[in-house]
């Protein structure tokens, strides 16, 4: 009896266009109840092996937006091996019931999902649902793949996900370190999150370096900048062996206000007095001047709005 081998290789966002705007990336990307091994399991349930297509094997790799609801909108397929296989891993995808949706600042978002079917036709009883785990494993070990299909963060896939080394409040300080606010950004007042995706390679390697959430061409160029000096991870493994693996990293840039200190404060805080006179203060704008200019000096933010203001 002819059978078909479904296998879940991985999961990711990807973008494109679609209804309702879906997205490349989400801080919480689509879930399928009960995990992969049970997507595996109702994608088998939906498939039945054409006889028209003889021997005809290979992976067909499908697209689909996973909506805000969880339902399935958009699907296409991105590598074809044949139309009818084509049709039948469409068909299947748009019978799947419905995602725990992705989620973006907390709200459902629509999020786009790639999901690799491999069809392999073999004289078997064995039911895809069933041998999924052990195939998942197999045929990413052959197919040599990992980087194209092993989800971003690597929850679902492996057993084990990169791991900076000493962990992460030490890759946060390596960041806090490496990250050189961009001038013209800086002079812009740009701030944001850029969020980074690379592959960590199954040696412990930073590997292709990506932006998949831009905020503006110099905060998104320095952000791949310093992934590019990331020193090795700990690598994923999958059935025990050291796999490569996407993985994503958000990197905040936001311009903090140096500090005042009580000096400076006082200065201000004389310069309101004899700007508005306050506390019994006579108004005397030589006098606010003076001490707002100097508060100004010494980096007082607002000091140096009054000055403008009032044309000191």
């Amino acid at each position: 009896m002819r059978t078909i081998l479904t296998v879940l290789m991985g999961v990711a966002a990807m973008l494109g266009c679609a209804q309702e705007q879906a997205l490349l990336w989400a801080e919480q990307l689509p879930v399928f109840p009960g995990g992969s091994e049970a997507l595996a399991q109702a994608l088998a349930k939906n498939i039945i092996y054409p006889p028209s297509c003889n021997n005809t094997q290979g992976k067909v790799v499908v697209q689909f937006v996973v909506t805000k609801t969880g339902d399935i909108g958009e699907a296409k397929v991105v590598r074809s091996i044949d139309p009818m296989l084509d049709s039948i891993a469409i068909a299947a995808v748009k019978g799947l019931p419905k995602f725990i949706p992705g989620r973006q600042d907390g709200q459902p978002v629509s999020v786009w999902f790639t999901l690799p079917i491999t069809f392999k036709a073999q004289n078997t009883t064995e039911t895809a649902g069933n041998d999924a785990p052990r195939l998942l494993k197999q045929i990413v070990r052959e197919t040599g793949e990992e980087t194209e299909y092993i989800d971003s963060l690597g929850v679902h896939h492996v057993e084990r996900s990169p791991r900076y080394p000493e962990g992460d409040k030490a890759l946060m300080e390596f960041l806090a370190k490496q990250v050189k606010y961009p001038n013209k950004a800086r002079r812009n007042n740009i701030q944001g999150r850029v969020v980074v995706q690379f592959v960590v390679t199954k040696t412990g390697e930073v590997g292709e370096i990506k932006v998949v959430r831009s905020v503006d061409p110099d905060l998104d160029a320095e952000a791949k900048r310093v992934c590019g000096l990331l020193p090795k991870f700990e690598p994923a493994t999958l059935d025990g062996e050291p796999i490569n693996v996407w993985y994503t990293l958000p990197i905040n840039f936001g311009i903090k206000e140096n500090p005042v200190d009580r000096e400076t404060e006082d200065l201000y805080r004389n310069g309101l007095k004899y700007l508005f006179g306050l506390e019994a203060t006579p108004v005397d704008y030589s006098i606010a001047r003076d001490y707002l200019k100097r508060a100004a000096m010494r980096g007082h933010p607002q000091a140096k709005a009054l000055i403008r203001q009032y044309n000191f």
